[in-house]
């Protein structure tokens, strides 16, 4: 038995569980990070219209949200490695009924109950990473675990596709969540308890509440462009294995983003980060035009995935600096879950016949909202701190 399963107070160590938390944290990601290819092949399958792929995509994410809505009421209370295996069976069940099913209704109720699998399955991941020694650097490679997949899935998956359709993307999934459950046995069972912060009781819970909430808008704009990426790039009749490497490099392009902000750190703060995302991801909506070149779809997808997790990171930090009790932080993964469930379903509502212009309009005022929600917590923030300093003893 794990040291920490015994105790439930040390830390989660040692190579063996570490890897396994990193292959587990990669379940509830694996489907967005290819989420062009599993929209792409439900379109050809299925002849589904833009608002009903919006939908299918948006029936796993909201299954990921409701999960990672409830992780803290349960996370702490069960026996790890059995949590872990019940997800994953879950989600292994899900894909399976996934290649059953063929009316719309009865793959969407499908899908979110595999959602709730993938979400509790990520959450647990990540609170037993969170329980490690060095939580920012393993944290990092949860990041590059799932675009590794990504990068793996676009190599691999458009073959399934062309082959096999949407079952054929489904049945991938079962197997490589097979392939996870075979580390569960190197979980640890428990980790640390968890111990009340200092002063944590009188952290105000608004400020907390308006960065989750900043979150969720930025990652609107995520699904509303990721879910139809290849549905615009087939749009502006680019081929298909075209698109298929465009979006390939798009996910190293991710892989960097995200090393670079690891790289920089806060030596220019965080705010000045996330504006300049803001900045390149709307050049990347330009680009990104209806009747987009090759080489201008490449560029847009690029900095669309470069950016996407560069920014990530740093409104963590601004969610973790005003969370000082660690109370609401947890949250963070549903309300990411949240905005890119909702982003797929409202751009597949706003789209007519070929243009994607809606979608990416409303990405463009996802992102200036979300800018200008974290540069409000994080003024108001130094503000409050400098009102601690400057108060009389």
């Amino acid at each position: 038995m794990n040291t920490n399963a015994a105790s439930g107070a040390g830390y989660v160590g040692g190579t063996l569980p570490v890897l396994a938390a990193l292959c587990l944290s990669v379940t509830g990601p694996m489907l967005f990070k290819v989420l062009p290819l599993v929209v792409g092949a439900a379109a050809a399958s299925f002849g589904l219209q833009p608002r009903q792929l919006g939908l299918l995509a948006a029936s796993d994410l909201a299954g990921v949200f409701c999960a990672a809505l409830l992780a803290p009421l349960w996370v702490r209370r069960v026996d790890w490695r059995r949590a872990a295996r019940a997800a994953l069976l879950v989600v292994v069940a899900g894909n399976l009924a996934s290649a059953c099913v063929d009316v719309l209704p009865g793959l969407l109720a499908v899908r979110f109950v595999t959602g709730l699998g993938e979400g509790a399955a990520t959450g647990l991941a990540l609170v037993m990473l969170s329980d490690t020694r060095n939580p920012d650097r393993i944290f990092g490679l949860a990041m590059a675990a799932p675009i590794l997949i990504g990068l793996i899935g676009f190599q691999v998956l458009p073959p399934i596709v062309a082959r096999w359709g949407y079952d054929g993307v489904v049945l991938a999934f079962a197997g490589l969540t097979l392939a996870i459950a075979t580390a569960t046995s190197g979980l640890p069972r428990a980790g640390r308890v968890p111990v009340a912060a200092s002063g944590g009781a009188g952290t105000p819970a608004r400020p907390v509440l308006i960065a989750l909430t900043a979150t969720a808008v930025y990652h609107v704009a995520l699904g509303a462009i990721w879910a139809f990426i290849e549905r615009m790039g087939a749009a502006a009749g680019l081929e298909a294995a075209v698109v298929g490497k465009a979006l390939g490099a798009a996910v190293v392009c991710g892989l960097l983003g995200a090393l670079a902000a690891s790289a920089l750190s806060v030596r220019l703060g965080r705010i000045a980060p996330l504006a300049l995302a803001v900045i390149a991801k709307g050049l990347a909506l330009l680009v990104l035009a209806d009747r987009a070149t090759p080489l201008a779809f490449m560029l847009a997808a690029g900095l669309f995935q470069f950016f996407w997790l560069f920014a990530v990171p740093y409104q963590l930090g601004i969610i973790a600096s005003v969370d000082r009790g660690g109370r609401l932080f947890v949250l963070a993964l549903a309300f990411q879950a949240a905005g890119v469930s909702v982003g797929p379903a409202l751009a597949g509502l706003l789209v007519t016949g070929e243009s994607y212009a809606p979608a990416r309009l409303l990405a463009g005022a996802c992102l200036i909202a979300s800018l200008l929600l974290f540069a409000g917590v994080r003024t108001r923030a130094a503000a409050a701190a400098r009102a601690v300093k400057t108060a009389p003893a």
